[in-house]
């Protein structure tokens, strides 16, 4: 069976608005924009980081850009810049980190995070970047399930998960934290 190592060859993503690629430092400032928003924080999920990912200053923005890099580097997770194709600039990222730790029979569940500008909270955005997770995400990194959070006020990114038949997660995982949902 044919299987990437997501910590050798980062996979880069591509649909026809977005390239999810490899998260580097140089992408600090255009994210900086996405992590200072106070509308898209909302969505943000810092379950189990001790972080809200909400960044006034940018050099504190910086130590957690290169605190994610570094994560990917020791085989943490794999966090990706979304790049917008129209303007080429960065406009949020995607995390996945493939684990058991909330299994319920060590099944790999992968964590999914995805951050990005409010001006992206969009049923057509989220439809291009569930479609990436979902056509390849399980297959590229051997996942059993599929697990993320959607916030109650988060309605496109609840509307998404329903049509994608995501599930309440609470009777297929022990994560102890509020609102996710699993495929």
């Amino acid at each position: 069976m044919w299987h990437l190592d997501p910590f050798v060859n980062c996979p880069v993503y591509e649909t026809e608005s977005f390239t999810l690629r490899k998260l580097m430092i140089e992408d600090s400032e255009e994210l900086f924009e996405c992590y200072s928003d106070p509308v898209a924080a909302q969505f943000f999920n810092g379950d189990n980081c001790g972080d809200d990912f909400y960044y006034t200053d940018f050099e504190k923005f910086k130590k957690c850009i290169n605190y994610w890099i570094h994560s990917y580097t020791i085989h943490d997770f794999v966090r990706w810049s979304i790049v917008h194709k129209q303007t080429n600039k960065c406009v949020g990222t995607v995390e996945l980190c493939p684990s058991h730790k909330y299994s319920k029979a060590q099944e790999t569940i992968g964590i999914l995070r995805i951050d990005v500008l409010s001006s992206l909270e969009t049923t057509d955005a989220m439809e291009e970047l569930f479609a990436i997770f979902i056509n390849h995400f399980y297959r590229d990194f051997q996942l059993d399930f599929l697990l993320t959070k959607a916030v109650p006020q988060a309605a496109v990114r609840l509307t998404v998960l329903n049509k994608h038949s995501f599930i309440d997660a609470a009777p297929m995982c022990t994560i102890p934290f509020a609102h996710y949902f699993i495929k």
